[in-house]
């Protein structure tokens, strides 16, 4: 990435990390933030969320480029893991681990090696960028946390202050940001389209 994409996105990311979001009728939930990112008590709350989020990502995106190859039982296993996650209105932080904890298992040792590469790999990617960018605001430097988690859960910035802003809304379900990205993993895995 060149440093004139590394400075738009840091602009980018400056420019979110005041932004609120807002949903007609309902008002921001969000705790008073430290520095313009979200309570670290928030954070801890909604991580196995966005390790979730982030896992149906890298997985649907091995699947789609061929790197990772699933036997039959494991599709349908996997099938059954995350089907109810679409339909679903709302996905607590414990659900949401159990589900990442039973989709690692369904994998074998290759194709969760490559979930894991894949994940650090991303992890890497956006702290470098971050620490390229140099990122700060009026306020000081920008939550890393927040930040990296805005540059790898499908959705962006907007997404994750969603989850944050309202940690029991399901963000597979059928109008939220990772909806499509769930419906295409579970057609890779010859689910009719939810």
């Amino acid at each position: 990435m060149d440093r004139r994409t590394a400075v738009l996105v840091a602009l980018a990311l400056v420019a979110g990390a005041q932004a609120r979001p807002m949903v007609p009728g309902t008002s921001p939930v969000l705790q008073p933030r430290v520095n313009g990112t979200a309570t670290a008590a928030q954070m801890r709350a909604v991580q196995p969320t966005f390790v979730l989020m982030q896992t149906v990502h890298v997985l649907w995106d091995l699947l789609r480029l061929g790197d990772v190859t699933l036997d039959d039982g494991t599709r349908s296993r996997l099938k059954l893991t995350l089907g109810p996650l679409a339909p679903a209105s709302t996905l607590n932080a414990a659900y949401a681990q159990r589900v990442t904890e039973a989709l690692r298992a369904e994998l074998d040792a290759d194709a969760l090696a490559a979930v894991d590469r894949t994940l650090a790999a991303r992890e890497q990617r956006a702290q470098a960028l971050l620490s390229r960018a140099r990122l700060a605001t009026p306020e000081g430097p920008v939550g890393i946390p927040l930040a990296t988690l805005s540059l790898t859960v499908p959705g962006g910035r907007a997404a994750v202050l969603r989850v944050l802003s309202a940690p029991h809304v399901n963000p597979f379900a059928v109008g939220q940001s990772a909806h499509l990205l769930l419906r295409d993993l579970l057609e890779l895995l010859g689910v009719p389209e939810v």
